[in-house]
């Protein structure tokens, strides 16, 4: 939903491909595709705080990258990162617009193994700067409402741990809760 609550962003596949549209949130009318490809998909949406830029995940054949497009303008633009990430689902904006959480494939570890890690990518939407990594079991991030800190979950046999990573320090995750 957008932040004024007028509009409701969501993924269809009517048009032969999923991607992005928008409704009224009001009437669920007015339903319009914002996202276009026949050899890609368009998944997560997520709307800055001003309601200005839509972020999204564009998968393809062989490459996932964060995308982002200017709603006023039109003008869409792949999401610089210095460095590599390669998403693989969730896409989490932080309240302050400043970040963006995904689920990221680390680089293979094992070539003959082809053995790869997930991680935690919190990337910057506002300058060009290297990803920060964080060690992660599950992909699930909600941010703090000062968005200096986010919590994911970790998946265990026994049940669920919740923890809370703050992100402009070298801090160790906190563990909030346990199920």
């Amino acid at each position: 939903v957008s932040p004024d609550g007028r509009f409701i962003y969501f993924n269809s596949n009517r048009s032969g491909n999923v991607q992005i549209w928008r409704m009224d949130a009001e009437s669920g009318e007015n339903q319009t595709q914002l996202t276009f490809g026949e050899k890609e998909t368009s998944l997560l949406p997520q709307i800055s705080p001003d309601g200005n830029i839509l972020y999204y995940l564009k998968k393809g054949e062989k490459k996932r990258s964060i995308w982002r497009k200017f709603l006023d303008s039109g003008k869409e633009e792949i999401l610089l990162v210095e460095g590599n990430i390669t998403p693989l689902i969730e896409l989490s904006l932080s309240p302050d617009g400043n970040f963006l959480g995904t689920c990221n494939i680390s680089e293979t570890e094992d070539e003959e193994n082809d053995n790869q890690t997930v991680q935690i990518a919190i990337v910057s939407t506002i300058r060009i700067a290297p990803p920060m990594l964080f060690p992660a079991t599950g992909c699930q991030i909600g941010w703090s409402q000062n968005s200096e800190a986010f919590d994911y979950t970790e998946n265990l046999a026994k049940g669920t741990k919740i923890w809370r990573q703050k992100i402009m320090n070298d801090s160790k995750p906190e563990m909030i809760m346990t199920t």
